[in-house]
């Protein structure tokens, strides 16, 4: 496992109690509306295995999210995965994402945006429209934190 996670999600039933993005709505209808959009996105996260350039782990990232503020239980069973569990853990705590996760959207983004405009030849506005939400979401990517507490890590 990746030393950038090196302090997993806590056991027990609510692994993101102690988490200070963790606050559980109270609203009936906002804990209903935040788990079906938590098992919308988990299911467009499914799809993504199999439809080329559609991501997966985006779409579980906000399912984790919605789970933890509607059904804390089911988040849980996210963050127990292996191999995602850490990743999502990071984030949803920390804001953290690793450097080879960073480079691995980054490039998916780009390949892509590229594949786009070479393969549907969409107008020039399009194209900018596109290129311009290709640069945001490519900056917001790179100025997450990498860690969270780089200086524990790196010591």
């Amino acid at each position: 496992m990746n030393a950038l996670y090196r302090h997993d999600a806590p056991e027990g039933p609510d692994p993101l109690a102690a988490c200070p993005m963790h606050r559980p709505v109270r609203s009936a209808l906002a804990r209903h509306a935040l788990t079906a959009l938590g098992f919308g996105a988990f299911g467009l996260g499914t799809l993504g295995l199999f439809v080329p350039l559609l991501p997966s782990f985006v779409f579980w990232l906000l399912a984790a999210w919605a789970w933890a503020k509607a059904r804390p239980g089911l988040t849980a069973r996210l963050l127990a995965h292996p191999r995602l569990g850490p990743a999502l853990y990071a984030y949803l705590c920390h804001g953290a994402i690793a450097r080879p996760a960073k480079r691995a959207a980054i490039g998916g983004m780009t390949l892509s945006l590229g594949l786009s405009a070479l393969l549907l030849s969409p107008p020039p506005a399009l194209i900018a429209v596109l290129a311009g939400g290709w640069a945001l979401g490519c900056l917001w990517v790179a100025t997450r934190r990498e860690g969270p507490d780089s200086a524990a890590v790196r010591a």
